[in-house]
Formats: structure tokens, C-alpha cells, sequence
């Protein structure tokens, strides 16, 4: 695979099979593959009438929704970079995005709907794919900051086919397999300006052959229930859905069971942890089996939770910058803790400082002289080349003995203790300082430093927290 447009006659192909199904709380719209392509015939005279041309730009900034998925296509289709953009963004900073792109269109929400209102009236006009090379640009993807100038990261179309191609050799020795199974639905929970958001739902569904759902459903119940009723397969999300979802079925489990504990010791076979916690499969249904999470890192206790259950959590790790998977847990051999192997075509190295660089086709962002990626992340990896996440390298406290001290090691025994809900850990003066969000806020401050003191007896002594504070908000500002 060269370029992207070559995937789009498998439209086609699939003709009436589900693509795409959004869930919202007036019921579920249903697109076929057909429907998706016809759709995508709109889009492409919606850009026409606009007078767009190859080269030129298109700002997305809306929900999910298979008119947004349409929208990408044509722009493929017709050689026209598509700028998706968080619908969360500010106005003031999409703005920004807007002029430092050069973008001749912008497409929100409402014009959205126009294009579904215009695809109802009648069929879609018949469209020619714009032939592309590998060189061609696909997309520009912004950046989060809300500080200084906007940066975006250009990727071509050989940046994100190198990226899929080994996907897609992998998916084929299963399709046979997964035949009894479809349509294999993802419920994709992520955005689809997240660059890992596209992979899972503009590109996995139709590779498996199966079908992406949307919604924009946040509350835990109602996720729940939209899995059980749409039959949904996989979920996609970032790990702190899985955690609400965790704390949504601790709420249905008696006191004391192994269940409501954040540890356990032991895993039993697959089939009797089915049968075990069968009530958790049938809430979420038979069909469901597996949480795909990405954005950032899955806590150890967390991951053990859901596998004590017997769903498989499938992470992994990228970049932007590597369009975007550098490392992924095979679905059948994943290993907890891991964020797996590098995907072939990816060649990654651990820097003497332990920063994590990355090399490839696929590679989009800024390289240094060799052609290495460096992530400002710091990893590990085993002898079976599986790589592990250690922190941002930015992060690193280095204490005035010269010491380095990781805020994510001194976090994860914070997050051990059950009265801290959560904790940011960070350098003041060179120490190490421990923001804390209390699960009773009006917890006394001598309890607080016995609590700290709990922390501290295990931790190494370079790493002990020498202050700390009580976060005033009930969390801590995090990006979309």
C-alpha cells in the first residue's frame, strides 16, 4: 500500500455491510459501507462547489460522526490535507490553528449536518480518486498547547501506510478466523483528531472488514449499556474511562469480594474467570472482550483488574510524530506492564539516558542526524525486545545529591495508598513535592503525614517526598 486512496474502492466491496454506528440518546444511525461511499461522493461535490483543489486545506472541528469519516475520505480522495482539530479546542486557539495552516475552509458541527441534510435529498454524484504519491500530504496534526505558536506535524501518505502495512499483513491471517464474529464492532471513544483515534476508527474497521461505533457518551452506565446493546466488540478509549468503568462495577459487587479489592494474587484460566465473574460479561455482553487503550499509561492495578475478569487490555505506545504506533501488545501474546513490540518497519533504541528514539517510514516529527525520533520519553526494554515505560524524560527530579528520581514511581506508590484519590509529583527547590487530591478532603493534616510516612517507608531514600500540598480542585488539569 502506497497511498490511502487505494483503500478506498474497498467501499465498495463491502458494499451492504455496517460501517459505521452512532449511538446517541435517540437511538443508533446505521451507515453501510455503500452508504459510506455514497456519502463520500457528497463530501467530494461539497469541496467542489467550495472550490477546493489538491493542495488545498480543510479544518475539521467536530464530533465523531460518519459525516466527519466521509469528509476525511474526500479530502483523500481528492488531494486536499485535512487539519482535524479537537472539537474541545478554544475558539482562540483554533483560530490559530486555522491561520497558521493556511486552511480555505472551515467545517464544524452545523456544516456537518448540512452535508447529511445534502446527502438525504437524492444519490450521490459518481467521483474519480485525484491520483496521489507516497509524497503527497495527507493531513496536518496540531498539537494541544495553549501557549506560543501552534506546531503541526505533516504527515504523507508513505508516513501512515508504513504505519498500517504491518497491521494489515496481521489482520489477514485472522479475517478467515474472525468471519463467525462480525461485523467485529470497535466502540471508538477517542476523538478523531487523535491521530491513534484514526487508526481505530478510520482505518482498523475497515481492514477487519468490520465496523466502527460512535458516541459521545461519558457517563460509565451509559457506556456499559451502549456496549451491551450494540453488541459492541472492542473499546477504545483512554485509561481513564477504563477506571470509571471500573468504579461503575464495583458498585454492583458486594462488599468483600475478591472483585472489590484494587489487588489480587493469582489468574485463573480464562474460561473459569467467565464463569466466575459471569455477571460482569453479561452486563457488558457476551460479544465484548477487549479494552484497546492509548493517550497514556494503563496502572499496573488497573490492567490487572480487568484481565482478573478475563477481558483482554491491549496497550500500546505512540506518537503523533510516528503517525502514530511505535509499540503494540499483540491481542493473543501481550504481556502485562508492556507496552509491547515495536511494529515491524519501526526500529526503536534506548539512549544511554534512557530516553526512547524511534526510526522509520513512518516517521513524521523533526529527527536528528541519523534519522532517530527522540520521544522526551524514557522506556526500557526486555529480552524479548518488548518496550516498557519509565516516565517523561522532562520530567526527571534530579535531587541536589545529583540523584534522578522518575514522578511516575514515586505516583504509582501514592496511588497504592487508598485515601490519596490521586497525586502529581514534581521538583520544588530540587526536592520532590507531592500534590495530593484526598478521597476526604477534610482529611486532618497529621493524618496527611502519616500518609505521607506510609509513602515514604517505601521509597528509596533519594526518592522520599519532602513536601507536600493539597490540590485545591477536585482533579488536576488534564488535555482532552
Amino acid at each position: 500500500m502506497q497511498t490511502l486512496s487505494e483503500l478506498i474502492p474497498r467501499f465498495r466491496t463491502l458494499g451492504r455491510r455496517e460501517a459505521i454506528r452512532q449511538s446517541t440518546s435517540y437511538g443508533s444511525r446505521l451507515v453501510t459501507w455503500e452508504k459510506l461511499f455514497d456519502l463520500i461522493g457528497t463530501c467530494v461535490s461539497f469541496l467542489e462547489d467550495h472550490g477546493l483543489h489538491p493542495g488545498d486545506r480543510v479544518m475539521i472541528q467536530a464530533e465523531n460522526c460518519p459525516e466527519w469519516v466521509a469528509l476525511f475520505w474526500a479530502c483523500v480522495a481528492r488531494g486536499v490535507h485535512v487539519v482535524p482539530v479537537d472539537f474541545n479546542f478554544t475558539p482562540e486557539l483554533a483560530s490559530r490553528i486555522y491561520a497558521d495552516c493556511g486552511a480555505r475552509l472551515s467545517v464544524d458541527a452545523a456544516v456537518l449536518e448540512e452535508v447529511r441534510i445534502r446527502a438525504s435529498r437524492g444519490p450521490a454524484p459518481d467521483f474519480s480518486i485525484t491520483p496521489a504519491g507516497p509524497d503527497d500530504i495527507v493531513e496536518i496534526i496540531y498539537t494541544s498547547g495553549t501557549t506560543g505558536e501552534p506546531h503541526g506535524i505533516v504527515h504523507r501518505h508513505r508516513n501512515i501506510c508504513a504505519n498500517l502495512e504491518p497491521f494489515q499483513r496481521e489482520i489477514s491471517k485472522y479475517r478467515r478466523w474472525a468471519a463467525p464474529f462480525q461485523p467485529i464492532r470497535i466502540l471508538e471513544l477517542l476523538p478523531l483528531s487523535h491521530m491513534f483515534g484514526q487508526s481505530m476508527g478510520l482505518f482498523v474497521p475497515l481492514m477487519l472488514e468490520g465496523s466502527v461505533a460512535f458516541t459521545n457518551e461519558i457517563r460509565p452506565s451509559a457506556i456499559v449499556n451502549i456496549v451491551r446493546d450494540n453488541r459492541i466488540s472492542v473499546l477504545v478509549s483512554v485509561p481513564r474511562i477504563l477506571e470509571s468503568l471500573r468504579l461503575e462495577m464495583r458498585r454492583h459487587v458486594p462488599p468483600g469480594s475478591a472483585m472489590s479489592n484494587s489487588r489480587w494474587t493469582g489468574l485463573p484460566g480464562v474460561a473459569e474467570r467467565w464463569w466466575k465473574y459471569r455477571k460482569v460479561h453479561s452486563r457488558f455482553g457476551w460479544k465484548f472482550w477487549a479494552f484497546v487503550a492509548g493517550g497514556a499509561r494503563v496502572d499496573p492495578d488497573l490492567e490487572e483488574f480487568w484481565g482478573r475478569l478475563g477481558f483482554a487490555v491491549i496497550q500500546g505506545y505512540g506518537l503523533t510524530e510516528a503517525s502514530p504506533v511505535v509499540a503494540v501488545n499483540h491481542p493473543f501474546s501481550s504481556r502485562r506492564g508492556s507496552l509491547g513490540k515495536p511494529v515491524p518497519g519501526q526500529q526503536v533504541r534506548i539512549a544511554d539516558d534512557g530516553e526512547i528514539l524511534v526510526r522509520g517510514d513512518s516517521i513524521a516529527g523533526a529527527v536528528d542526524a541519523e534519522g532517530w525520533l527522540h520521544t522526551g520519553d524514557l522506556g526500557e526494554m526486555d529480552s524479548d525486545g518488548r518496550l516498557y515505560f519509565r516516565g517523561r524524560k522532562k520530567d526527571v527530579i534530579v535531587t541536589p545529591e545529583g540523584l534522578n528520581v522518575s514522578p511516575d514511581d514515586v505516583e504509582e506508590v501514592l496511588r497504592q495508598i487508598p485515601e490519596i484519590r490521586d497525586s502529581a509529583v514534581v521538583s520544588i527547590a530540587d526536592q520532590v513535592h507531592a500534590a495530593l487530591i484526598l478521597r476526604k478532603p477534610d482529611t486532618p493534616r497529621d493524618e496527611i503525614a502519616q500518609l505521607i510516612r506510609r509513602a515514604n517507608e517505601r521509597l528509596e531514600a533519594h526518592q522520599r517526598i519532602r513536601n507536600w500540598s493539597i490540590w485545591p480542585l477536585a482533579d488536576f488539569p488534564r488535555t482532552a
